[in-house]
C-alpha cells in the first residue's frame, strides 16, 4: 500500500489517494477465492471439489465484491496508522475499476478532531456595565409583592374606574386594516392597575371613569426611538373595551407583611434580601456579558477548523432542546418551523449560526484551559454536589451515587473546568467600566460609558 497524495481540505477534512500494488491485489483474490471455493457449488462436482478455475468464472462477481471491500478496509486503517490520524467520522471512498492483474487506486475523505489556532487571549478590551441598586429600586420590588398578595374583588355594578382599580380591557389595532375588517379582527387581553404606570403611553389615561363593557376609541403617537419597531414614530387607532373592573386592597408594608412571606422576621430584613437579590442578579449578568464580549473578541481573532459532521451534531441538540422547551419533542425541522411561522431555510441557517458560535466558544475555553493547565478543586466539585443535591431534596452521597450511575461525572468536571478558565479570561482582561447607571437604565440594555 502507497499513499500517493494527501490534502487537508476544509471543514477539518483529510484526503488521501492510496495505491494498492498489484501483488496485494492479487494475494487478496487468491484469498477470497480459496474460502469461496470451501463451499462452492459448480455442476458436476462435489460441494468445494470443483476446479478453482470455474469457481473463479462462476462467482467472479461475489469475488470482486468482497476483495474491493477488503482492500478498501484493511487499506485505509494501515494508512491512517502510517500518518496517525484519528477519523471522527466514517469514510467516503471514491475508487477506480477494480481489475485483476493490475493495482487498484482509490480515494477516501474522512473528518479528523476541530482544530483552532487562538489569537491573544490575555490582555482582551472589553467594556463592562455598571448599575447601582438604589432604594427605590427595593420600594418597585417591594410595592410589586404588595400587589402579589393584595385581595382583588369584582367592583359592584355601575361604578366607574378609578385610580387603584384592576381593570382588564380588550384592546385591537384598527388603523392598519380596512374598514369592513374591523369587526372580524380579534381584540387582544390587558390587565394592569390604573394609575400605576408613569409613561405617557399607558391606556391608564384613557380608561379612567369608563365602566364594564364600554367602548372607546384612542389615537397614539408613539415616539422615533420606541421600543417596539413596528410602532416606532407611528400614530396608532385602537379600539379599546373594558372587560372587567376590581378592586385591589393591599396589605400594609409592615413586619407582619414581610413575616407573611415567609422567612423574614421584619420589613426591614425583607428589603436586605431584596437588596442581595437585585446585586447578585446584576453581578451575574455582568459577569455573563463580560465573558461573552471576550469570548467573541477572542473566537472572532481566532482560526478554526471544525468537521461538519460536528456542526450537525449540534444543530440536532439544538432542535431537541427547543422542541422539548416548547413541548413539540416528536417534530421535524420543518414541521416545527411552519408551526412557529418561520421559513425553513432560515430557521436552520439560525441552527447552524448557533451552532457553530456554541461549539467555537467551547474551543477557546477548551484550548485555553489546556495552554493553562486550569484544572478544578476538589472543594469546588463537593461544592457544585452540594448543591446539585440540595436542588435535588437529595444528599450529597446519594446525589454522587446518581452521577456516578449516569456517568455524568465528566460533564460537571468539564463545566467546572470552564468556569475557571472563564474566571482567569476575566482577571487577564483590561475591562472598562461604565458610568453607573440606575436598575431601570441598566434593565434597558443601557451602556454609554
Amino acid at each position: 500500500m502507497q499513499i500517493l497524495d494527501e490534502k487537508k481540505l476544509e471543514n477539518a477534512t483529510i484526503e488521501m489517494k492510496i495505491e494498492v500494488p498489484e501483488s496485494r491485489v492479487e494475494v487478496e483474490y487468491k484469498s477470497v477465492f480459496e474460502k469461496i471455493s470451501k463451499g462452492a457449488k459448480v455442476d458436476g462436482f462435489r460441494k468445494g471439489k470443483a476446479p478453482i478455475s470455474l469457481v473463479e468464472n462462476k462467482y467472479k462477481s461475489n469475488a470482486d465484491q468482497e476483495v474491493l471491500e477488503n482492500l478498501l478496509r484493511y487499506t485505509y486503517v494501515e494508512a491512517l496508522k502510517e500518518k496517525d490520524h484519528n477519523p471522527v467520522s466514517d469514510p467516503m471512498f471514491d475508487w477506480e475499476p477494480l481489475e485483476r492483474g493490475k493495482p487498484f487506486t482509490y480515494s477516501v475523505k474522512f473528518e479528523i478532531s476541530p482544530s483552532v489556532e487562538l489569537s491573544n487571549y490575555k490582555g482582551v478590551d472589553v467594556k463592562q456595565r455598571s448599575c447601582e441598586i438604589s432604594d427605590k429600586d427595593i420600594n418597585r420590588e417591594i410595592e410589586a409583592l404588595q400587589f402579589k398578595n393584595a385581595k382583588i374583588a369584582k367592583k359592584p355594578d355601575g361604578q366607574a374606574i378609578a385610580n387603584g382599580d384592576q381593570v382588564k380591557i380588550k384592546m385591537k389595532r384598527i388603523d392598519n386594516i380596512p374598514a369592513d375588517q374591523v369587526d372580524s379582527q380579534e381584540f387582544k387581553d390587558f390587565t394592569f392597575i390604573c394609575g400605576k404606570s408613569k409613561s405617557d403611553l399607558s391606556m391608564d389615561q384613557y380608561v379612567l371613569g369608563m365602566g364594564v363593557d364600554e367602548t372607546k376609541e384612542v389615537e397614539m403617537k408613539y415616539p422615533k426611538d420606541y421600543e417596539v419597531k413596528d410602532l416606532a414614530g407611528q400614530k396608532v387607532k385602537y379600539i379599546i373595551q373594558i372587560a372587567e373592573i376590581n378592586t385591589v386592597d393591599l396589605p400594609a408594608l409592615d413586619d407582619e407583611f414581610a413575616k407573611d412571606l415567609g422567612e423574614h422576621e421584619s420589613l426591614d430584613a425583607l428589603k436586605k434580601s431584596i437588596r442581595e437579590h437585585l446585586e447578585n442578579y446584576i453581578s451575574d449578568v455582568i459577569r455573563n456579558e463580560t465573558v461573552n464580549s471576550i469570548l467573541k473578541d477572542i473566537v472572532e481573532k481566532s482560526t478554526f477548523d471544525i468537521p461538519e459532521s460536528l456542526v450537525r451534531s449540534e444543530m440536532s441538540m439544538i432542535f431537541d432542546r427547543l422542541r422539548t422547551r416548547v413541548g413539540l419533542t416528536e417534530v421535524t425541522i420543518p414541521e416545527f418551523s411552519s408551526m412557529m411561522g418561520m421559513d425553513t431555510d432560515e430557521f436552520v441557517k439560525t441552527l447552524r449560526e448557533e451552532a457553530i458560535g456554541d461549539i467555537k466558544s467551547f474551543m477557546v475555553r477548551l484550548e485555553i484551559a489546556k495552554k493553562e493547565d486550569i484544572k478544578y478543586t476538589e472543594e469546588q466539585y463537593n461544592e457544585m454536589l452540594d448543591s446539585l443535591a440540595q436542588r435535588s431534596g437529595k444528599t450529597p452521597e446519594e446525589m454522587s451515587k446518581i452521577i456516578e450511575m449516569n456517568n455524568s461525572k465528566a460533564n460537571l468536571e468539564t463545566e467546572l473546568m470552564m468556569k475557571n478558565t472563564q474566571d482567569f479570561l476575566m482577571e487577564n482582561a483590561k475591562i472598562k467600566k461604565s458610568k453607573t447607571v440606575s436598575l431601570e437604565d441598566f434593565m434597558k440594555g443601557d451602556t454609554s460609558v
